[in-house]
């Protein structure tokens, strides 16, 4: 049969597009594959991987393939591999498993020795078929030792986020505890947040000062500095050196002044009040409520702080510095007598807030006048004021709760018992309330 010679370059490039075709399609399912591999989505994306890998044209165009390949066997190396970590309590199916991985990985790394992915995956591998040998075979030599290969990643990505994190995992299981402190200090330099190294399965309080010079590396090195700065802010707090907290979180801040937060603000003045240093607090709870969008909610948030500390009588300072903003002059008085309740100076508690109501009536003011009323046992002075309240607030289960409460201890229990109904008809998922109103229910039966 002779062929004519002008359909030779047709005939020649059909083999040529038959394989782009099932390299194409191979690709696809590779795709597919490490799109679930990476949602960490395993054992259901095994077949796209078989499939992906039956497809390539290896025997028309094998240098076209080298790179799928590669990537194939690294996707196949992760998928056993995940498989057996969840093999947890058969040690046998872990070590069969861990075994596929290795081999698939061998052939990732035969292609391409430099895949941080393959790289990353036979050392992880081998660590596990290095901690499961001695379990099924007691007494043999063990042939695995992960080692090198974590010595090889750090060579490969030395500034990888999870690879770092994953060699630390290693030293640590493998109780190399000198090699694990230069680890993690490490890791802490080039990824700068406590907060993660906390969380790690490595950490311990041992390897705090370690962390603290990975931190400074850091700083040093310019590498995310904030986030360095506010880790060690983090580190000194938990430490209870709050002075150098401070330090630290200013510093932090300053790294990025167009962001600082009214939030920002709130947490260097609390540092500084577990300091001490009451000039500075006053200076960064001021500055935090002159940026603040809801300087009122603000207010509530640094009276808690001072709450918290202990230190009433330094928020009543407070106040009277910041109560040169007029707008703030109000809330400030609220709060203000809020702290003389909690000093148990009721008589000055009740002069701010008799002056609030003068100005103009405040529920959250009458309801203060008759927690202090209840403290004095002043029932009717308690039942006066919360009623108030509630004509200014009628939507405030609490309120009604509190009128109810004035009657009970004048044993007005039927009006106690109407005031009740008022509270759980605002709040009626409130179990409370009705356990409540059944109990003053059964007083007057």
């Amino acid at each position: 049969m002779v062929i004519n010679i002008k359909y030779l370059p047709i005939l020649l490039f059909l083999p040529v597009a038959f394989a782009l075709g099932l390299l194409s399609l191979s690709r696809q399912y590779s795709e597919e594959a490490f799109r679930g591999i990476k949602n960490k989505v395993y054992e259901e994306m095994h077949p796209y991987l078989q499939r992906a890998q039956t497809l390539l044209p290896v025997n028309v165009a094998p240098f076209l393939c080298q790179g799928d390949l590669q990537r194939i066997h690294t996707g196949l190396g992760k998928i056993w591999l995940e498989r057996g970590k969840e093999a947890k309590l058969n040690k046998l199916d872990r070590y069969a498993d861990m075994i596929q991985a290795h081999e698939h990985y061998i052939r990732a790394i035969a292609t391409n020795p430099h895949d941080i992915l393959a790289v990353q995956g036979i050392a992880e591998t081998v660590a596990e078929l290095e901690f499961t040998f001695p379990e099924l075979f007691p007494g043999k030599v063990n042939p695995y030792n992960a080692l090198s290969l974590f010595t090889r990643m750090r060579e490969v990505e030395p500034n990888g986020f999870d690879s770092n994190y994953s060699h630390a995992d290693y030293l640590y299981k493998r109780e190399l505890h000198k090699e694990l402190l230069l680890q993690v200090q490490h890791t802490a330099k080039i990824f700068p947040s406590y907060g993660k190294i906390k969380r790690a399965s490595f950490y311990s309080p041992a390897m705090r000062e370690a962390i603290k010079s990975g931190l400074r590396e850091a700083i040093d090195n310019k590498i995310m500095t904030r986030s360095a700065f506010f880790s060690l802010s983090t580190m000194y707090k938990e430490e209870k050196e709050y002075a150098q907290a401070a330090v630290y979180y200013e510093r932090g801040m300053l790294e990025r002044e167009n962001t600082i937060t009214d939030k920002n603000y709130v947490n260097l003045g609390s540092l500084h009040l577990r300091a001490g240093s009451m000039d500075e607090t006053y200076q960064a709870f001021t500055a935090c409520l002159r940026m603040s969008p809801n300087s009122h909610k603000m207010i509530q948030i640094i009276f808690s702080r001072f709450k918290k500390d202990q230190n009433l009588d330094g928020f009543v300072t407070f106040a009277k510095v910041a109560s040169t903003n007029r707008n703030l002059e109000r809330p400030l008085r609220l709060y203000v007598a809020k702290a003389h309740i909690g000093l148990e100076d009721f008589e000055t508690a009740k002069e701010n807030l008799h002056t609030i109501n003068r100005d103009k009536p405040s529920p959250e003011a009458y309801y203060l006048l008759a927690e202090v009323a209840r403290k004095e046992r002043d029932w009717d002075a308690m039942e006066l004021s919360i009623q108030r309240a509630t004509v200014l607030d009628p939507k405030n289960g609490r309120y009604y709760k509190i009128l109810a409460d004035a009657l009970i201890y004048q044993k007005k229990y039927r009006p106690a018992a109407k005031y009740m109904q008022k509270a759980l008809a605002n709040d009626p998922e409130n179990t409370t309330y009705r356990k409540k109103l059944t109990k003053i229910r059964s007083y007057y039966k």
